[in-house]
C-alpha cells in the first residue's frame, strides 16, 4: 500500500537562509525601497585635505558615505562649526552644507576632490550692534 500523504520537501543547505542573511537581505530590500538604488559601500573612505587654523601642517580627514562626520572635524578642531574653501570661479569663500540634524557636513556639488578646506571655528566675540 502506497502512502499518498503529501510529503516534505527537506531544504538543502543552499536553500537553508540563517537569520542574519534574512535580515541582511531585508535591509536591501529596504534600501532599494527607499532610494531606488542598491547600497554601494566603498572599501576605503575619502579623504579631504583641512588647513590647520594655528598654521600647522594641514590634516586629512575620512569621509563618510561622502560625507565628513562633525564628531571628526570637532575631534581634530575643537570649536569648529563647519568648512569653507575658495571658489575658484568667483574667488569667494564657499561654506560647505551641514545636513539638517547637524550631524554631518555634505560634500560640495563638484565634490571633495581638489581643494583645501579650512575651519569655521566659533566665535567667542560677540558682535556689538545698535539699531
Amino acid at each position: 500500500m502506497a502512502d499518498k500523504s503529501p510529503k516534505k520537501e527537506a531544504k538543502t543547505e543552499v536553500d537553508a537562509k540563517s537569520p542574519l542573511d534574512e535580515v541582511k537581505e531585508i535591509r536591501k530590500e529596504a534600501e532599494l525601497t527607499q532610494t531606488g538604488t542598491p547600497v554601494k559601500k566603498t572599501a576605503d573612505p575619502e579623504f579631504i585635505t583641512v588647513q590647520d587654523p594655528a598654521g600647522e601642517e594641514p590634516i586629512e580627514l575620512p569621509t563618510v558615505d561622502g560625507a565628513v562626520l562633525m564628531t571628526t572635524l570637532q575631534s581634530s578642531f575643537p570649536g569648529a562649526t563647519g568648512l569653507k574653501y575658495k571658489n575658484p570661479k568667483t574667488g569667494a569663500n564657499r561654506a560647505v552644507q551641514v545636513d539638517p540634524s547637524g550631524l554631518k557636513l555634505l560634500a560640495p556639488s563638484d565634490g571633495w576632490e581638489d581643494k583645501t578646506f579650512h575651519v569655521i571655528l566659533a566665535s567667542r566675540k560677540f558682535l556689538n550692534i545698535q539699531f
